[in-house]
């Protein structure tokens, strides 16, 4: 039987920055008839000590994972209402709104983007899944090239898309992310929402764009082949034709003996100074 319990566990109260926009507190507009209930609601769930009240029909008609679980047998051992342990009052009620057809046109917004998402991968909610990436679709569309997106706006959508595998705009969101310094990325309270390997990709992806702006164009091909495994490196350097050809254009006439502004330009390309040193010490050999 499937289970209703959610990893993640207590989540953390966070302050958005001054020019993010999170929408309305999602507890102050629960609909009076998922709290009390009427003829049109015959389940009941039980969320952090609080009753939701929904229609059997409407969660089996959307839900296949609700139609598996919500047999005679399992309402029957449930009366007094069906536990939801791990997940939160507010966010369950608005997921459920947007199930119910007078409130399905409740607007998503940032604030309720990750959890939503969440809820509709886990109990396969095809819809509700297809509308909150039409959102973040939507939001990257109307974010221009010309304007820096808001760092928390980045991270949110990121972190919606790593914790459900859309890998559609995981990679252009992990280019945004990597535009903001480490200590501004850091500082956000919405950093630590992201997954290690999320992070990883984001200063990844921050390394290879500073190393871009800092290598010369014509060494670039040399340090990607370089960096593709050991051995590729180990060979560059060993190489007599590369280190010939490199201690050339650094104006070395004595391989054993370079004057100091040669070195110091060999400093300036990793490449450059690694080839300068190997070559100095195989011919001191």
């Amino acid at each position: 039987m499937a289970t209703m319990q959610r990893a993640g566990g207590a989540e953390k109260a966070t302050t958005p920055s001054e020019d993010f926009l999170p929408g309305e507190d999602t507890e102050c507009t629960i609909p009076k008839v998922f709290r009390e209930g009427d003829h049109s609601t015959d389940i009941v769930f039980t969320v952090q000590g609080q009753r939701i009240h929904f229609s059997k029909a409407l969660l089996t008609m959307c839900s296949p994972v609700f139609r598996a679980l919500l047999t005679p047998e399992y309402l029957r051992q449930n009366v007094e209402g069906i536990p939801l342990p791990g997940m939160k009052y507010s966010e369950v009620a608005f997921f459920l709104q947007l199930l119910h057809p007078v409130y399905s046109s409740t607007p998503l917004t940032d604030c309720t983007l990750v959890e939503t998402l969440t809820l509709a991968k886990e109990f396969h909610v095809e819809h509700i899944s297809a509308r909150c990436e039409q959102y973040i679709d939507a939001q990257l569309k109307q974010h221009g090239s010309k304007k820096k997106m808001n760092k928390d706006r980045i991270l949110i959508y990121l972190t919606a898309c790593d914790r459900n595998q859309l890998t559609k705009h995981r990679d252009k969101l992990v280019g945004l992310a990597a535009q903001y310094t480490t200590k501004d990325l850091q500082t956000s309270l919405f950093f630590e929402s992201l997954s290690s390997a999320a992070q990883k990709d984001v200063f990844l992806r921050r390394c290879q764009t500073l190393e871009n702006k800092m290598l010369p164009r014509r060494w670039k091909h040399v340090t990607v082949k370089a960096l593709r495994s050991p051995r590729s490196l180990a060979s560059l350097l060993v190489s007599s034709r590369c280190l010939s050809t490199r201690l050339r254009s650094l104006s070395i006439v004595h391989p054993v003996h370079p004057g100091p502004s040669s070195l110091s330009t060999a400093r300036r390309c990793p490449v450059h100074y690694l080839a300068c040193i190997s070559c100095c010490r195989s011919f001191s050999a």
